[in-house]
């Protein structure tokens, strides 16, 4: 196997559908409070609920800027906005058949989600896989 190994990563529609889908969350509260007036109080929970799912959109977490990830003979590593940096990934790893996440601290927005979609190919994403883990 060879020391330098580089995959371009492409970004995914999943995070954009799952977000789209938690926020239907409020709309349905305040169709309800809508329909029933004396559950006025739900509208801060909606509120709150909405407010934070479009903050998480707007600071989305590292994998929504990952260009690149890498293994050379000094280690993994990732280039997020055009910039690499060296990354040891932790034990506490995620896979899955077609889904991997990857953290490098103990901050949960210090991870990747790599899926299927993410790679040219899926002959690119067990590839990946196998140098990740070994063959798996």
């Amino acid at each position: 196997m060879s020391q330098h190994q580089e995959w371009a990563i492409k970004p995914s529609q999943t995070p954009f559908w799952l977000d789209a889908i938690v926020l239907l969350i409020p709309c349905y509260v305040l169709w309800r409070i809508w329909l029933y007036p004396e559950c006025v109080q739900l509208l801060w929970l909606a509120l709150v609920w909405s407010s934070l799912i479009v903050l998480l959109r707007r600071v989305r977490w590292p994998d929504q800027h990952l260009n690149k990830l890498g293994r050379d003979s000094e280690g993994w590593w990732m280039e997020l906005n055009g910039i690499r940096q060296s990354v040891i990934w932790h034990d506490h790893v995620i896979k899955r058949e077609q889904l991997v996440v990857l953290r490098w601290s103990f901050w949960p927005w210090h991870s990747v989600t790599l899926r299927r979609q993410n790679f040219d190919s899926a002959n690119e994403f067990r590839r990946f896989r196998a140098c990740l883990y070994g063959e798996w």
